[in-house]
């Protein structure tokens, strides 16, 4: 993103930096309502990322600093929020209040010369009176609709029934369309016509850490854990260590990513899938904004050889008879074909069972080898691949309140005797015997 500033630090406090935005020149420049380019999106709630100038990083206490990253902690970019911006954010071109504070607020340490690169403005929470009015005909008349959100704006629209992609994966390819198709596939809150009512469907990201064999997890949300030592609310967590290479090169993670556990999968017959958790941005501050909503992209890539960031899961049936969806350990599948085309061609070098997945395809194909030696491919629809990364050296780290010092895992070990009735009773008298005679 094209914002052409950068940041001026006037005061620093605990959580909090003050300053404002200064062009190549050093004057104040003005942000939000009051310009109409890419800086009407630095407004109260907006999340900014900051990169150090040519030839320098980030410290751990995000000072700058010159040369290349050398220490634990030393990074490139930096996130901060923006918490209060007084007027145009310039104090009518002045830059600094006159009480020496900046007229902006950030969450987050930033010095002065740090560039922002990236805004992630906050949604418009706010149904305008047309929007409601559009939602009440489109109820009455009993049809489909659904709502998409224009983040340039910072508007909700109506998608109608005409226009609206019911089934389609999330594209703003035709956001707004109007040819009465059914293109548009934007929506993010979808209404469908039902014999009584509506049935409503929202969209949602949501990030999961799963472990195939070593690892269960357990999450209690019901329990909040305060640490006095550190004099907050502190959160069950995963930490993908920095042994880990970086994403497509070989070279060792700059620094750990910490995630915070807010979640555990719980299927619809109530079992609860201790194999994966859902995570999300940390919070260290408490302040409900993401010190790094870029974790996934920094660890995974995700645009940057897709066809190489998949991870695979199984659809297995339990003693209950029930449907699961198990993670698999690297290596299973094969995924360095893209087609069945190319499968093809080479099914001829891999044993039988190999399992492939053709990814431009999205086809999974199992290779049976007959006793004349004639190898075949059969479709398999038991499997499905995800966005991810395998192969993740991790720590996980449950924080158990003091009243619950066993800690439900199955990593602990708990005996469990079986004894006889004539033991027990035995055993009992000896427990209560006052008289020491008893043996």
């Amino acid at each position: 993103m094209d914002i052409d500033i950068k940041w001026h630090q006037s005061t620093t406090f605990t959580n909090e930096t003050t300053g404002y935005y200064a062009d190549s020149d050093n004057n104040p420049s003005e942000i939000g309502s009051y310009v109409d380019d890419n800086r009407q999106y630095i407004i109260p709630g907006s999340l900014m990322q900051y990169i150090a100038p040519s030839g320098y990083h980030f410290s751990k206490e995000n000072k700058l600093v010159q040369g290349n990253i050398t220490l634990p902690g030393d990074k490139l970019t930096i996130w901060a929020g923006i918490k209060q911006v007084e007027l145009d954010g310039t104090n009518f071109n002045n830059g600094d209040l006159d009480n020496g504070i900046g007229p902006v607020v950030l969450n987050n340490f930033i010095p002065t010369e740090a560039i922002p690169i990236d805004i992630i403005s906050p949604y418009n929470t706010n149904l305008s009176s047309e929007i409601e009015q559009k939602i009440i005909i489109e109820i009455e008349l009993n049809r489909n609709f659904g709502l998409g959100y224009d983040q340039f704006v910072g508007e909700w629209y109506i998608i109608t029934h005409g226009n609206m992609n019911l089934d389609s994966e999330f594209s703003l390819e035709h956001a707004r369309s109007v040819t009465n198709e059914n293109l548009d596939a934007s929506w993010l809150v979808k209404f469908e016509s039902a014999q009584v009512g509506f049935e409503v469907t929202s969209r949602s990201l949501s990030y999961y850490f799963a472990s195939v064999l070593e690892t269960r997890f357990y999450v209690d949300n019901n329990t909040k854990i305060y640490d006095v030592r550190q004099g907050r609310v502190i959160n069950d967590f995963i930490k993908i260590l920095k042994t880990n290479n970086m994403p497509d090169l070989h070279r060792a993670l700059p620094n750990a990513i910490t995630l915070d556990i807010v979640d555990q999968t719980v299927e619809p017959d109530g079992y609860v899938n201790d194999f994966n958790v859902e995570v999300s941005y940390t919070d260290l501050d408490s302040d409900n904004i993401a010190d790094d909503p870029d974790f996934f992209k920094n660890f995974v890539a995700p645009n940057r050889t897709p066809w190489e960031k998949n991870v695979f899961f199984q659809t297995t049936v339990d003693f209950d008879n029930l449907e699961r969806m198990l993670p698999l350990a690297s290596g299973i599948i094969n995924n360095e074909y893209g087609t069945l085309n190319e499968i093809e061609l080479i099914k001829t070098e891999y044993p039988t069972g190999q399992i492939f997945y053709a990814y431009n395809d999205a086809v999974f194909v199992e290779l049976t080898v007959n006793d004349s030696r004639i190898s075949t491919l059969t479709k398999r629809t038991d499997f499905r691949a995800e966005i991810g990364r395998g192969d993740v050296q991790f720590q996980y780290r449950h924080n158990s309140p003091e009243t619950k010092r066993i800690n439900p895992g199955v990593s602990n070990i708990i005996d469990i005797y079986i004894v006889t009735n004539g033991y027990y009773t035995a055993y009992r008298n000896y427990m209560q015997d006052l008289t020491g005679t008893v043996a």
